[in-house]
């Protein structure tokens, strides 16, 4: 059988798939495992059989170049260089756009009181538009089809912010399954 494995580009998600893989090649199954080009090295360390997709997400400078928000609890906090959007509106459109982009996309609030639905509604759907389209970018879902379509797999397991994993399937006529790597869904 011939197992495709999709994964985000981080190394946490990479290694919470490792051992699944490796079991199934151990028993003689072909595994690949397909992730953005900052991931190959680290993938082929591994000792699986790396497949690149997409454009480098370059995560590091992306956390390097993040000032957090050392916020209280109320909301207000530091913001990026106000610089950024000279001749834009200027300063103050920025801080506010920043400071409302901020507030829907914080995946860290743990107060009861704020985590109401429309809060968490709202910091999905922020999070789902404008965050997570960028993981599974148009160029990974093709690049991975692309790559599907040639290899063939039997089954894709996919990173459950790898939405291109479950679209490779069904271009294949794959079996898919997410592989969740903490809690999932409970249903009582």
């Amino acid at each position: 059988m011939r197992v495709l494995f999709t994964t985000h580009t981080a190394k946490s998600h990479l290694f919470a798939q490792v051992s699944l893989a490796w079991a199934l090649r151990a028993a003689g199954h072909e595994v690949h495992m397909a992730g953005q080009p900052d991931l190959a090295d680290d993938i082929t360390r591994t000792g699986l059989t790396a497949v690149t997709a997409g454009a480098a997400l370059d995560l590091a400078a992306q956390m390097e170049s993040y000032e957090p928000n050392e916020h209280d609890g109320s909301g207000d906090g530091t913001v990026q260089d106000p610089g950024a959007w000279e001749g834009t509106g200027g300063a103050d459109d920025y801080r506010a756009i920043a400071e409302r982009y901020e507030y829907w996309t914080d995946m860290t609030e743990i107060r009861p009181q704020k985590l109401s639905y429309e809060y968490m509604h709202g910091v999905f759907t922020a999070m789902t538009t404008q965050v997570f389209q960028q993981y599974s970018a148009p160029v990974m879902i093709d690049d991975l089809v692309r790559h599907a379509r040639w290899w063939r797999p039997d089954l894709v397991v996919w990173d459950p912010l790898t939405f291109a994993g479950p679209v490779a399937a069904r271009a294949v006529g794959a079996a898919h399954v997410r592989l969740l790597f903490g809690l999932g869904p409970v249903s009582l």
